[in-house]
């Protein structure tokens, strides 16, 4: 299945951190993290997100969410995953919703 997102921002910073991706899907906000990773690695590209990096990925996110004007009502995080053959892309994955976020995780503003 095809996805029709529409990007808004490649490579945002704040900080020392940064968001891979910012994308919307109608009403929703969408912060993507890529990774991409050889058809041989022994931990996978959504593995490879650990504690530290997720908090990293959140902090940023909610950083960006202080700056939209009006916030979005929805937002999310998504992992998307590039196995690569030889240096070559291979599959991809899209895995939507992972928990980065806490449960009353709102930007305030600034």
């Amino acid at each position: 299945r095809h996805k029709k997102l529409r990007i808004l921002s490649r490579n945002w910073r704040h900080k020392n951190d940064e968001l891979d991706l910012i994308a919307r899907d109608k009403a929703t906000l969408i912060f993507i993290e890529v990774r991409a990773r050889g058809s041989s690695a022994l931990v996978s590209g959504y593995h490879s997100i650990n504690r530290k990096k997720k908090e990293a990925l959140r902090r940023c996110a909610l950083a960006y969410l202080r700056r939209c004007c009006p916030a979005p009502s929805h937002f999310r995080f998504d992992i998307v995953e590039i196995e690569l053959n030889n240096g070559e892309p291979g599959t991809l994955r899209h895995f939507e919703n992972v928990p980065v976020f806490r449960k009353n995780d709102r930007p305030t503003p600034l």
